[in-house]
């Protein structure tokens, strides 16, 4: 009886410990993969929310690409909008907690136009950094939240 006692006390305590390190709001609670591998690959947008309602039918496509020597690039089109592509460094800042996207003007005199005019930064927190869930949170300049649900859709390791 004595050593059932114990046993569960250690389990309990492994439970414990392991449920305090969730790193991200929405998960997961613990994986073994490395947060820059989980955050590696290509990515579709499934959801997006502005100040929490659903307004995914404002993209028609938004696709980005992160890779692992530190550069993504991003495209997208909408209904309502012209067509956006942006290439750039990102890393992890804010103890990777957070996101950080560093671009720089497009080169536009191919006739495209579908980039940045003017350098910037963009720091996103992660809700959720799973194998094929990346959640991204920021708050834009009108102090709307926005959220970015991507689901993997090829995995680069």
């Amino acid at each position: 009886m004595c050593n059932i006692f114990k046993i569960v006390i250690q389990i309990s305590l492994i439970v414990i410990v392991f449920s305090a390190c969730t790193k991200y709001p929405d998960g997961p609670s613990f994986s073994l993969a490395a947060k820059k591998t989980r955050v590696v690959g290509k990515w579709k947008l499934d959801k997006f929310y502005i100040n929490g309602i659903d307004k995914t039918e404002t993209f028609s496509v938004f696709y980005m690409n992160i890779e692992r020597q530190g550069t993504y690039n991003f495209h997208y089109s909408s209904p309502v909008a012209n067509s956006y592509c942006e290439e750039g460094d990102w890393k992890f800042t804010d103890r990777k907690q957070d996101l950080t996207f560093t671009y720089e003007p497009a080169d536009n005199s191919g006739g495209f136009g579908c980039g940045p005019i003017l350098p910037g930064t963009y720091t996103y927190e992660i809700r959720r950094l799973k194998a094929k869930q990346l959640w991204l949170r920021r708050l834009d300049t009108n102090g709307d939240i926005l959220e970015f649900h991507f689901k993997s859709y090829i995995r680069q390791y």
